[in-house]
């Protein structure tokens, strides 16, 4: 069965046993936190030109990546890691001819090239040839023999082994799909509440500034009203000097 553990950056990952040794991940992708709500977010849909500005500043950003340096991010590529792999896949890159072909030639069992008038130095490597060749099918004929006689059972073991291990990755598969399954929901459910939130106080801000922005020209409008009757006061009380 499947079993899950803590990596070193505190995310879960997924093992499973093969012939009761457990495989688990040696690394794992720890990403930034980012303030972008994906589940909630939809500016890109009703924005219009959004999606292309977007688009234009990724292939920037993509313009200045060097493609040819692997991400830290990701899993060593050591599986094929070796001089003759390089080597292979340059040509294939290139299209070129493959040079280096199996030798048939230790298979083929050839006289001397002189034939009779051969020395016994080249009948001696055809000598030795013929007897490399002849125990060679001996060994094939003892394989054979062994594989008729062993074969059918080993291969039964064989498959109920590799049924076995298959059921066991299934089991550890589907464990995942379940994990990534409840965390895709989880991640909607929790930025689909902080969308909400969001919206609920952007409205609560948007009306506070309004609110805000009504007081300060109501206090303008009343300070000119306070300038206005302060003047008619003022002027009456020179009017009523005058009268006297």
């Amino acid at each position: 069965m499947a079993s899950t553990s803590k990596l070193p950056n505190g995310s879960d990952s997924v093992s499973t046993a093969t012939a009761g040794q457990p495989i688990e991940a040696s690394w794992s992708i720890d990403l930034p936190l980012s303030d972008a709500l994906p589940y909630f977010d939809d500016e890109l849909d009703t924005k219009p030109g959004l999606a292309s500005r977007v688009q234009k500043e990724v292939q920037a950003e993509m313009a200045k990546m060097n493609m040819d340096s692997q991400d830290s991010r990701l899993p060593p590529a050591s599986l094929y890691a070796s001089s003759a792999y390089d080597e292979e896949m340059q040509r294939i890159a290139s299209r070129q001819e493959a040079t280096k072909a199996i030798d048939m030639t230790r298979f083929q069992l050839a006289p001397p090239a002189a034939g009779l008038e051969a020395d016994d130095e080249e009948w001696k490597k055809a000598v030795d040839n013929a007897a490399a060749q002849l125990m060679h099918q001996e060994t094939r004929m003892t394989n054979i023999e062994l594989l008729k006689k062993f074969g059918a059972n080993q291969w039964r073991l064989h498959n109920y082994q590799q049924e076995h291990l298959s059921h066991r990755y299934e089991d550890a598969r589907e464990t995942q799909s379940n994990r990534t399954m409840r965390l895709n929901r989880s991640r909607r459910s929790e930025q689909t509440d902080a969308g909400k939130k969001l919206a609920a106080l952007e409205a609560r801000w948007t009306e506070l500034i309004s609110r805000g922005l009504q007081l300060e020209v109501a206090n303008i409008a009343a300070e000119h009203e306070v300038a206005g009757l302060r003047a008619e006061e003022e002027a009456l009380r020179r009017e009523l000097e005058r009268m006297e």
